[in-house]
């Protein structure tokens, strides 16, 4: 058996996060107070005007991790947009991202990597070879960036 009962002050207070779904703006307003009166984060499902946090809809590739959020004001496009990127990125975009981190492991840190690293993500040579999935293309080109790097 299922018993509801109106939110209390006191759940907020004892809650890590807040997740408030009542429909009513009257609700939603007491509950946001009490999470600004308590420190507590909210999600206030279809009231953007009272979120603290928003759910962002989630695309695992490899090492990436792709985050699409519209701030609660079209959620339904945000799902649509990571479904079409869920069918439009490729494998070469998995390899690419596993020889960059590989790439950045090698580096020392400091500015010159992050020149490097910035320089080949803007080659197309090299967007060219991820949307063929060009894995001897896509190395070869790594490889050059490396040995230019220690020059």
């Amino acid at each position: 058996v299922v018993t509801v009962r109106p939110v209390e002050e006191a759940d907020i207070a004892g809650a890590d996060l807040v997740i408030e779904d009542s429909g009513d703006l009257t609700v939603a307003r007491k509950v946001s107070a009490w999470c600004l009166k308590h420190r507590k984060m909210l999600n206030s499902v279809d009231k953007p005007e009272f979120c603290d946090i928003y759910y962002m809809s989630l695309l695992f590739r490899g090492p990436m991790v792709l985050s699409i959020t519209s701030s609660g004001d079209a959620p339904a496009l945000s799902a649509a947009l990571r479904r079409h990127l869920d069918h439009a990125i490729g494998p070469g975009w998995v390899r690419a991202a596993a020889l960059f981190a590989d790439l950045r492991r090698r580096l020392p840190s400091g500015q010159a990597r992050i020149d490097l690293l910035k320089s080949l993500s803007r080659n197309s040579d090299l967007l060219a070879c991820i949307e063929r999935n060009d894995v001897e293309g896509m190395g070869k080109l790594f490889d050059d960036a490396f040995a230019r790097f220690g020059t």
